[in-house]
């Protein structure tokens, strides 16, 4: 079941050869440190993206500078299009959550290739539908479930793409901190908190070395799909916002 969307498909090894070499020749390569700046909000964007190694999160600021985190881009995987189709501003930022190596392909190229090409019109089209799909979801998330679902189906959706065996578990490959998954989730840093150690109370997951492992998965997988699932510590958020 995907919960919601975490690019691990190879948008760019599934082009024809032909597109390939187009877009290769037709693009250059930035380098990005983790942490650096891959764009920002801009009236009039004219680049579009493709992750080539390394790992990438796109977010949103409110007006009151808080967080949220709407995809990671994955290598393979072409973002900041959507702003290039819909002809409209740029109001998502993208920052290297792991040292990045990206291609930027300019407004002109990613425009000519998608009316020449048919097959790389279709394979970003296809890309387009599932953002979307996945932005849909996220919102419908936010409505409708506790945030301890939402903290079960993010953490599933990063097991799917990141998990690897663990012994007593799936470990995630990620480094995640309690702020990221709050930014993740549509929490506060400290509800976030309150959350996972609400999860480790359950004996739902513990932490090694940095890393997140998922000691039950069917336990994880029950709230994931209860909209009102709730674990031990989170009834404490019932009078204040999640």
């Amino acid at each position: 079941m995907q919960y919601w969307h975490i690019q691990s498909v190879d948008w760019f090894a599934q082009l024809p050869p032909p597109a390939q070499v187009i877009l290769e020749q037709q693009s250059s390569v930035g380098d990005y440190p983790k942490g650096a700046m891959i764009f920002e909000p801009t009236p009039r964007p004219d680049k579009v993206f493709v992750l080539r190694e390394g790992l990438c999160r796109i977010y949103s600021v409110s007006t009151q500078g808080e967080e949220f985190t709407l995809d990671f881009v994955s290598p393979g995987e072409v973002f900041g299009e959507l702003a290039i189709l819909g002809d409209i501003p740029q109001v998502h930022f993208a920052v290297a959550f792991e040292a990045c190596r990206v291609l930027q392909l300019s407004r002109a190229s990613f425009m000519e290739l998608m009316q020449s090409l048919p097959s790389f019109s279709l394979s970003v089209t296809k890309q387009v539908a599932g953002r979307l799909v996945s932005i849909q979801t996220r919102a419908e998330d936010l409505v409708f479930r506790t945030a301890a679902s939402r903290l079960a189906r993010m953490l599933l959706s990063l097991e799917q793409v990141y998990g690897r065996d663990a012994g007593a578990g799936r470990c995630l490959g990620i480094r995640l901190t309690q702020t990221e998954i709050a930014t993740l989730i549509g929490t506060s840093r400290p509800t976030a908190s309150l959350l996972i150690n609400g999860f480790k109370a359950a004996g739902v997951l513990t932490h090694r070395g940095g890393h997140i492992i998922l000691t039950d998965l069917t336990r994880v997988r029950q709230a994931a799909e209860n909209p009102e699932a709730r674990l031990p510590l989170e009834d404490a958020l019932a009078m204040s916002s999640s």
